[in-house]
């Protein structure tokens, strides 16, 4: 009986996270499309990255988050920084953090091209991940290294959204 209230109130926690997380993820996209930006996850598919057939088998690991940079495909569920964007989302998201917190969760699968990790399978968890402030996460990674990304690496991140902005205002 004790565990209810916990549960209970983690999951109205989680609920307050997911509205704020939603707000300013709202409202950044909002100021992104003003100035003419990009705000959505990058996309591995249509991204220009040639070489994806030369991956190497699967192998499981601890990544960091932040050199997490997008999905493979295209959504518009979240913002570039994997805040949830629609409200449909929310019984999902409270979901992942109710995993958390009773039993932990399955590793998230990635493609790893270059240094840079695109989700394949796991865009909630990471989305709560991020909002709980976990800088690693168990992974299976399908590397892509030998792959040719035209943006360069993650330690030049804002270069990458810098020219991704770019080219979404030409």
């Amino acid at each position: 009986m004790n565990q209810l209230p916990s549960v209970a109130n983690t999951k109205n926690h989680a609920i307050k996270e997911f509205t704020s997380l939603r707000i300013r993820a709202l409202l950044d996209s909002w100021l992104a499309k003003l100035l003419m930006r990009g705000n959505s996850p990058r996309s591995l598919v249509g991204s220009g990255i040639s070489g994806l057939h030369a991956k190497r088998l699967p192998t499981t690991q601890r990544i960091r988050i932040d050199e997490i940079i997008g999905t493979i495909r295209p959504t518009d569920d979240f913002d570039k920084d994997f805040r949830p964007l629609k409200r449909h989302s929310r019984d999902r998201w409270v979901n992942t953090v109710l995993q958390l917190k009773t039993g932990g969760w399955q590793p998230i699968v990635v493609h790893k091209v270059g240094e840079c990790y695109y989700i394949a399978q796991g865009q909630y968890r990471v989305s709560v991940a991020r909002s709980v402030g976990m800088k690693l996460l168990e992974a299976i990674v399908w590397d892509h290294s030998t792959c040719r990304t035209p943006h360069g690496n993650c330690a030049s991140k804002q270069k990458v959204l810098r020219r991704q902005t770019e080219s979404f205002s030409n």
